[in-house]
């Protein structure tokens, strides 16, 4: 495992205790997250900013051709579409004027994967947290589906008709009951 992936997993790992590395090359690493799969291409410290438009698209068509190379059985459905790479930049906004808007329609190309600018002295970790810590993975109640139903219920009779859908065997009564429910127009 590379250095770059070492760093971005710890990093992540502030946020996301249950990360994993996936694979890395230099410069660039990819982990997989509760979010999904998070990446993160570095440019060199001292490059020069007006090579960095054209840098961003190499290293961003790497990254992407590293991921590529792992087994398709390492992914699932969700994966490919929760791909969230970070274009990491040594220089700050301030230093790169003439450029900014150039990168940033480099970055706004939703091929391949999602991709942000992290400028010098942001972090990965500082993206990642506010969305990690607000992402919800089990109900307050502890069971998720339960928690959803007994949201949509608007009444009693709906509650109850909703709760039918947890018996292994309906018999004809709870059958007439959810009908019943199901049946009765809705307010808009």
């Amino acid at each position: 495992m590379s250095k770059a992936t070492d760093c971005l997993i710890d990093r992540v790992r502030t946020v996301d205790a249950d990360a994993v590395a996936l694979v890395s090359a230099g410069t660039i690493s990819w982990v997989r997250t509760r979010l999904g799969i998070v990446g993160e291409v570095r440019a060199p410290e001292g490059t020069a900013p007006e090579k960095a438009p054209r840098l961003v698209e190499e290293e961003v068509a790497r990254a992407h051709a590293l991921l590529d190379e792992l087994p398709l059985d390492q992914f699932s459905r969700s994966d490919v579409y929760n791909l969230l790479l970070f274009v990491s930049l040594p220089f700050d906004r301030t230093m790169v004027p003439g450029i900014t808007a150039e990168l940033e329609a480099r970055c706004a190309d939703l091929s391949g994967s999602r991709k942000v600018l992290l400028w010098k002295g942001e972090a990965v970790e500082e993206r990642l947290g506010p969305v990690m810590r607000h992402l919800r993975l089990v109900s307050p109640s502890g069971d998720p589906l339960r928690h959803v139903v007994a949201e949509q219920a608007r009444d009693q009779l709906d509650a109850r008709a909703l709760e039918l859908l947890f018996k292994r065997r309906l018999d004809e009564s709870d059958i007439d009951e959810l009908v019943r429910a199901l049946g009765r127009e809705r307010a808009i």
